[in-house]
């Protein structure tokens, strides 16, 4: 394997544990089962590369046809699981609420930057290196994707239509990345850049509390037809 094949591969899993991680956290908040926390952790790891190779025609996608990564996600939420079951009293979860939705935060925005650059590279690897609007969607889809499956799935507002600077980030890095590519940068150099800069806004968007402008629509207007309540 070579050394840009190992850079990859270890950005892959970085990405899938820490979408694993949300998907668990996010399940047992909302109190699914066993099953239920599993599920969550693997398709918040590989729902968003899943779409991405559904649209670059790769059949089957990848998470069929390298299966080590559905395990990994299902052995990380599992771990998650068992931490809240130990520690399943509701004083615990009282306690460390702020502590849950920080870790909750980091590990969404880690996964978010890891699959944003794999998400480009496996646009570019399918031979679309010319196409820089694919590669740059292609990288977002992989990087939000999954988390959008995670919410629908508990009946949420996906968090990446709603909460701070989120896909917008993982445009940025893709962009940043097809940019250094283009400069012939080396790929250890576009994989390390473009992973720090989309971490680092979207640390930044956490910790300021940076959203996109909102309508501001009235509170009765909200059952999501158009009408008033």
């Amino acid at each position: 394997m070579g050394f840009s094949s190992t850079i990859f591969l270890v950005i892959e899993i970085i990405g899938t544990i820490a979408f694993a991680v949300t998907g668990a956290i996010i399940a047992i908040r909302h109190d699914l089962d066993v099953f239920g926390v599993l599920f969550m952790g693997a398709i918040v790891a590989v729902g968003g590369g899943t779409l991405r190779d559904i649209i670059l025609g790769i059949n089957p996608p990848r998470m069929f046809s390298n299966f080590l990564f559905v395990l990994l996600a299902a052995a990380t939420a599992f771990v998650v699981f068992v931490v809240a079951w130990v520690g399943r009293s509701r004083s615990f979860y009282t306690r460390h609420a702020k502590q849950f939705d920080m870790a909750t935060d980091i590990f969404d925005a880690v996964g978010l930057a890891a699959f944003t650059v794999t998400g480009v590279e496996a646009a570019m690897a399918a031979g679309h290196v010319d196409n820089i609007f694919l590669c740059v969607m292609m990288g977002m889809t992989t990087a939000v994707g999954g988390g959008i499956i995670r919410d629908i799935c508990v009946h949420e507002v996906p968090m990446v239509f709603s909460k701070n600077i989120y896909a917008l980030a993982s445009i940025a890095g893709g962009l940043l990345y097809c940019a250094l590519y283009y400069s012939h940068a080396p790929l250890a150099v576009c994989n390390f850049v473009t992973l720090a800069v989309t971490l680092g806004i979207r640390i930044l968007a956490i910790v300021f509390h940076l959203n996109l402008p909102h309508a501001g629509m009235p509170t009765g207007f909200a059952d999501g037809r158009g009408r008033w309540q």
